[in-house]
């Protein structure tokens, strides 16, 4: 019977990124913050640019629903991206504990 190595064990654990990688690695939120606020404003600029050009090429009064619609469709970036980024955690922290599970440690023996 062949033996699991660490890496079949664990795949998202890779020995060459721990060796690498800051032990408080700020990166990852810091790309998402900026990822989020990005998601956000690029849509609101974007329908404010339509409306006001709709306002000065017909003479209408289109830009604030055009406002509206850039909130709605930025806050829906926002709510996508948020929901996939918790989905990513919750599947590291379940692939977390069924490592911890196979290589036998508990919670309890934290505690100790």
């Amino acid at each position: 019977m062949k033996k699991k190595t660490e890496k079949e064990i664990h795949p998202s654990k890779s020995f060459h990124k721990e060796e690498t990688a800051p032990k408080n690695n700020i990166a990852r939120p810091l790309a998402l913050l900026t990822q989020l606020g990005i998601s956000m404003m690029v849509p609101i600029f974007l329908c404010i640019a339509v409306g006001l050009w709709l306002d000065r090429t017909f003479g209408t009064n289109l830009v604030l629903i055009f406002l509206v619609l850039g909130f709605l469709s930025g806050g829906r970036n926002v709510w996508i991206l948020a929901k996939q980024e918790g989905q990513r955690q919750s599947r590291y922290t379940r692939k977390r504990k069924e490592y911890d599970l196979m290589s036998g440690w508990k919670e309890e023996d934290e505690d100790e």
